[in-house]
């Protein structure tokens, strides 16, 4: 089997399912963004990190494609904050020194 490229789906699972990805697996989208962690049903779903082009990244609980529980968020400048996330938003982080 040939390696995958950017942008192709990487799954631990041969499901024949329309090739979505169940179970842990790895994205890269053609973007050069990244997302490795639990998915469901081809949806982001459970643990996992993205990290977006600039070095940003989220590493934490997802819920369908969204930041969604206890989770750390790091910007662009490696600043960080960590706590709830709530359907994509983290209102009330706390920033980690």
């Amino acid at each position: 089997m040939p390696p995958k490229k950017a942008g192709e789906k990487k799954k631990d699972t041969d499901s024949p399912e329309e090739d979505v990805i169940t179970g842990h697996g790895k994205f890269t989208y053609a973007s050069g963004a990244c997302y490795d962690g639990q998915w469901e049903n081809g949806v982001y779903q459970g643990y996992g990190k993205y990290t977006w082009p600039d070095g940003r990244s989220y590493e934490g609980e997802w819920q369908q494609n969204k930041m969604h529980g206890n989770g750390k968020y790091t910007d662009a400048n490696g600043h960080k904050w960590a706590g709830q996330f709530y359907n994509g938003a983290g209102p009330g982080l706390t920033y980690i020194l």
